[in-house]
């Protein structure tokens, strides 16, 4: 439609909401462990698409919702964080939820129920934002999910077809090995842009590898650049051009959910602005940092 605003980013993947309870001590298991509890919106994708917007960057969000109080609440948030939203109603279906434990050190374990996100589809990305946007940013959980799996190749192929470049965050280490993420991503083909920690970047590559390095090389075979977060260790990005590494500043962490994300948004925002790869990763880092001082994923 003309006039309408379309993305430069369009970003897929899941919106949820998060129950976030910060543990004051270690989990008990089988008993009670004192907690600060909060509820706010999260999703890797949704997360990625408000950290993004944040940049200045004009960002769209292709995701579902289910038919609840917490589903018509997700655009207004959305729209308030300067994101434009194709969030579309799962008839039948709840919001996903996720629970969040957040230890001690900040660091977050999550225990997600997708809801709605499995009836996603390719067609939810609006027609009119491709001939205009830039890039499409792909959470993995979707490539990982039977349900929805078929629905976001389809969207890649649509934004190679439209000349975008491409980039998948490959999200969380226990789902890779779960559903194969090493033969997911061989599916879609080589991307331009695969982001991951160390961690979750081995589980595609072959056993033994243990540095960054090796790690990323290993999975330059699913993408043209390869970019390993890395916590307060330095980050690394490797394309045909060459290796780069760069450190963060330190900062006390209170939750680290939502810092990969932000990280990815921050890299994204520099990339797309022609920056060197050290300005990029170093992009990446500020954004990241802004997360892990506050609680919750944006």
């Amino acid at each position: 439609m003309s006039g309408t605003p379309a993305p430069q980013i369009i970003v897929a993947g899941d919106a949820m909401t998060d129950l976030l309870a910060a543990l004051s001590t270690p989990l008990a298991w089988g008993s009670d462990t004192p907690a600060r509890t909060t509820r706010r919106w999260g999703g890797s994708a949704l997360n990625t698409a408000i950290w993004a917007s944040r940049t200045g960057r004009r960002v769209g969000l292709a995701a579902r919702v289910g038919d609840d109080d917490p589903g018509r609440d997700c655009r207004a948030h959305l729209s308030a964080a300067g994101v434009l939203t194709a969030v579309v109603t799962t008839p039948g279906s709840e919001t996903g939820a996720c629970v969040v434990l957040v230890s001690p050190d900040g660091e977050r374990s999550m225990i997600p129920d997708p809801g709605a996100n499995l009836g996603w589809s390719h067609r939810d990305i609006p027609p009119e934002w491709w001939p205009q946007a830039r890039w499409l940013h792909v959470s993995m959980y979707g490539l990982l999910r039977p349900q929805t799996r078929t629905e976001y190749q389809r969207a890649i192929a649509l934004a190679r077809d439209h000349r975008l470049g491409v980039s998948v965050d490959v999200a969380s280490s226990e789902p890779l090995r779960a559903e194969d993420g090493a033969t997911r991503l061989r599916e879609i083909g080589s991307v331009d842009l695969l982001l991951g920690t160390a961690e979750e970047l081995a589980v595609l590559g072959r056993p033994g590898h243990r540095t960054r390095a090796a790690i990323a090389q290993a999975a330059r075979t699913f993408a043209e650049t390869v970019v390993v977060k890395c916590g307060p260790d330095p980050a690394v990005w490797l394309s045909g051009s060459g290796m780069w590494q760069v450190a963060p500043e330190p900062v006390a962490i209170v939750d680290s959910t939502g810092a990969g994300d932000a990280f990815a948004a921050g890299l994204l925002d520099a990339h797309l602005a022609d920056a060197a790869p050290p300005d990029c990763l170093a992009a990446g880092h500020a954004l990241a940092a802004r997360a892990i001082i506050g609680f919750g994923g944006h």
